[in-house]
């Protein structure tokens, strides 16, 4: 077949004393690999949601491409006694606003401002998670109660963010003590003579 196979992955850690470096070799990665994966209109509906967080999914999907319509009375969703709305392919809206959440959950997961906060943390472990985003660019202009109702101008909740931070700094340091292991292991103990 004619379709390129993509160049194995490199293993290296991020170079955290460069995180301009790792945010562009991030969105070429995310460009390329949202770009080749699954339907075309699926990674449309993402960019649109994206670029405009307060769109429903339903119309961030619209502008993906798919086009729903109504099922007949007799098909139900769940049992509820309503007409199951799908898209041309027959599947459920309920099952591309699933799809479209998840892959919108991976792109904030992946968002390469989370480098610059791993390096503002690395550089000062006393600063705050919050501190650390705010250095990264990210913004909360949506003040809420508490950090679940705190949202970005993503709408993506101070909470989640957060959480991804702490969650990626936690694979930094396992990766770092695995490496350190490895390094260890492969080190031969000094020779004694007698």
């Amino acid at each position: 077949s004619g379709k390129k196979r993509a160049k194995p992955e490199s293993t290296s850690p991020p170079d955290l004393m460069n995180p301009r470096k790792e945010n562009d070799k991030l969105h070429n990665k995310v460009q390329l690999s949202s770009g080749k994966r699954g339907d075309p209109r699926m990674t449309k509906a993402v960019e649109a949601k994206l670029s405009n967080p307060q769109m429903k999914l339903f119309d961030a999907l619209v502008q993906g491409g798919f086009k729903f319509t109504n099922a007949s009375s007799a098909c139900t969703h769940g049992g509820n006694g309503k007409p199951m709305i799908q898209d041309e392919d027959g599947v459920s809206l309920y099952q591309r606003k699933n799809q479209l959440n998840r892959r919108l959950r991976e792109a904030h997961k992946s968002d390469p401002r989370l480098n610059i906060a791993i390096a503002a943390k690395l550089a000062n472990p006393a600063m705050s998670d919050v501190d650390a985003l705010q250095v990264a660019g990210f913004e909360f202009p949506i003040q809420g109660e508490c950090d679940r109702t705190t949202r970005d101008s993503e709408n993506v909740s101070l909470y989640q963010r957060k959480t991804h931070l702490s969650n990626r700094m936690k694979l930094l340091d396992r990766e770092l003590k695995s490496v350190a292991a490895t390094e260890f292991k492969n080190d031969k103990p000094p020779q004694v003579s007698s």
